[in-house]
């Protein structure tokens, strides 16, 4: 086959050599390939402006014989203006070098954004593929389910948050520990169990009596130490500690001396989370919670039964 016969000299209103820009208005962009999830509807808004254009003008898409998608050239594009002609009441389709040769566009820097949005978000993609990859092969890929659930939104919990913080780790970066991944699958075990913990939090607190008034004497575990400044920008050293009865309380951490072991002086900073003790104070309810107190004027105290095997943890001065 000849190529006369192959590529037909155009006769179109549109071709390149009798193009007037002025007779083009530019009315929006598209892209003709598949997008990714993420990107689905970055050009919501460009349609939108094209069916309402559309609307008030009456007017219809060209059509050409010529192949490709700009209907200008005859190239194949993917990345495409669309422009309105008032002449024919018609819609081309343009591929995005004339839109640029032409100079048709006013909005250039509007499409180089979309390109560099697209380009980011394939990027992105596979970066998501890799890491959905690396939780499977690691045992641990019911985390990307948390994290697809949950990312960018509220969590239900500290486990699912702290799930989305190391998975989004593992897309932007690549990679993550081996002791990370490990902490994962801890984490998931947590959030398959939270409904039995909760059954048994709320039975136990259901049984658990109201926290004391007045002077009282507690015997508990310590859930949690930690410092806090006081009202001269003082550190202090507080504890939360969950009585025998079933409620908590919480305050300053007392010293004492008398201790399982006379041979050493019992510091504020020497408790950790698991010993038992034993405080005289004088208490307070909270007025949100019956079941929580507040204390003051600590004294009388004393461990019980300290956590074994956690001496590291302690410092004896």
């Amino acid at each position: 086959m000849h190529g006369q016969d192959r590529f037909p000299k155009r006769t179109d209103p549109h071709r390149p050599s009798v193009i007037e820009p002025d007779d083009y208005e530019f009315v929006s962009y598209d892209y003709l390939g598949n997008l990714p999830e993420d990107c689905e509807d970055m050009f919501d808004e460009d349609v939108r402006v094209y069916v309402e254009h559309q609307e008030r003008t009456g007017g219809v898409e060209a059509t050409h014989d010529h192949g490709g998608t700009c209907m200008m050239c005859g190239a194949s594009a993917l990345w495409v203006g669309r422009f309105y002609h008032a002449k024919s009441n018609t819609y081309l389709v343009v591929g995005n070098t004339c839109v640029v040769k032409l100079q048709l566009s006013s909005n250039a820097a509007h499409f180089k954004n979309m390109q560099q949005v697209l380009r980011k978000a394939r990027h992105y993609a596979k970066q998501r593929d890799k890491a959905r990859q690396v939780l499977t092969d690691a045992g641990v890929g019911d985390a990307w389910d948390v994290f697809a659930a949950h990312d960018g939104g509220r969590h239900p919990g500290k486990e699912e948050k702290t799930v989305c913080d190391i998975v989004a780790r593992l897309v932007r970066w690549g990679d993550v520990s081996t002791k990370q991944l490990s902490y994962l699958g801890t984490l998931l075990e947590r959030i398959k169990t939270r409904p039995e913990r909760e059954a048994r939090y709320a039975a136990e607190r259901a049984q658990a009596e109201d926290a004391p008034v007045g002077k009282a004497t507690v015997c508990g575990v310590i859930l949690k130490t930690e410092k806090r400044a006081d009202d001269f920008d003082a550190d202090r050293r507080v504890w939360t500690v969950k009585d025998d009865r079933g409620f908590v309380v919480w305050g300053t951490i007392p010293r004492t001396s008398d201790h399982l072991d006379p041979d050493r002086y019992m510091d504020r900073s020497n408790w950790i989370r698991g010993d038992r003790v034993r405080f005289t104070a004088t208490f307070s309810r909270s007025n949100k919670d019956p079941k929580f107190g507040f204390y003051k004027r600590p004294r009388k105290a004393s461990a019980v039964e300290l956590v074994e095997g956690k001496d590291e943890l302690r410092n004896y001065v």
